[in-house]
């Protein structure tokens, strides 16, 4: 067996300390202090600074790295674009249960109509 190394094309560190920042946000605040980023923000952290909007939260870091997270979806979704442009996406897979849609993840009522899919279970509307 031959081991290659894992070398991708976007550097695994530098998303790991982006989404560490997001995940943290050290020392959250609401209005900026002295070496903040300037514009119009909803709150300031240490090293960056967060926008939010009806479907997503977009982050942007003082090292020019940016990051979204879905405020929308019913697990987690986000991404995160480095300074030199590469783009590293992510999602969250749920496992369904017998009685979870896996077209919208809403809980299937007994006793309703619903489309056994290669899947899952789904509300007919879903399928």
């Amino acid at each position: 067996m031959v081991v290659v190394p894992l070398h991708p094309p976007a550097d695994l560190a530098h998303v790991s300390r982006v989404l560490w920042a997001i995940a943290a946000m050290p020392h959250r605040r609401d209005r900026p202090v002295a070496g903040d980023l300037e514009g119009d923000w909803d709150f300031w952290f240490d090293g960056g600074a967060c926008r939010c909007t009806t479907d997503v939260n977009n982050f942007t870091l003082q090292d020019g790295s940016e990051a979204w997270l879905s405020t929308s979806s019913l697990t987690l979704r986000g991404g995160v674009r480095l300074p030199d442009g590469k783009v590293v996406t992510f999602g969250e897979e749920r496992k369904p249960t017998a009685a979870t849609c896996v077209g919208c993840g809403r809980e299937i009522t007994a006793g309703s109509t619903f489309v056994q899919t290669p899947r899952g279970p789904a509300h007919a509307g879903c399928a």
